[in-house]
């Protein structure tokens, strides 16, 4: 069983657009997001203590294991597992909605700067107004069908995956997609 690290981000893809980071702190304290893909530098620009839509919970090792929870507004995300090297090896369970799975979450280092360093606007794109969306080559009627969505603000979308832009949204995939490959830069 190894440690934890605290110079740098786990990551791990869950779809084939989806990626879940963690980052942990000295102390106990840890931080949990989903995103779409982008440089681990970029995410950890915005994946720091305070943010609106990050999950924050409590990280411990106990008799070899590592356990955590982290918690949004929505609900906890429960973890358990191993270190091993740079990896974890975890099994979760969302009281969210119930589902549970297991995967192994990458290491990747990063320099102080980009973990702590001062967010700037060339760190991450954020969307600050639906016109913004044509930008990211999106018609009126998908801009529209963004605009009336109930569960997606203009706060949550410089966050949400592909997948929940869609669903929220009612848009196609693929117009999900170009609004994340846009707002992550790509």
């Amino acid at each position: 069983m190894g440690l934890v690290r605290f110079d740098g981000l786990y990551v791990r893809e869950s779809r084939r657009d989806s990626l879940w980071w963690l980052r942990f702190f000295d102390g106990g304290a840890v931080l949990d997001v989903g995103t779409s893909p982008g440089p681990p530098a970029q995410i950890a620009s915005w994946l720091r203590p305070g943010h609106p839509q990050i999950s924050t919970g409590e990280w411990a090792l106990h008799e070899g294991r590592l356990s955590l929870a982290a918690t949004s507004r929505y609900g906890t995300v429960r973890y358990e597992g191993e270190a091993r090297g740079d990896a974890l090896s975890l099994a979760w369970h969302s009281d969210i909605n119930d589902q549970r799975g297991e995967g192994t979450w990458r290491f990747c280092p990063l320099d102080a700067r980009a973990l702590d360093g001062p967010t700037s606007p060339s760190d991450f794109r954020p969307i600050r107004a639906y016109s913004a969306l044509a930008r990211a080559g999106l018609d009126a009627r998908a801009i529209s069908a963004i605009r009336r969505a109930k569960s997606l603000t203009l706060t949550n979308i410089n966050y949400a995956t592909p997948e929940e832009i869609a669903a929220w949204a009612g848009v196609d995939l693929a117009d999900a997609r170009r609004v994340c490959a846009w707002r992550d830069g790509g």
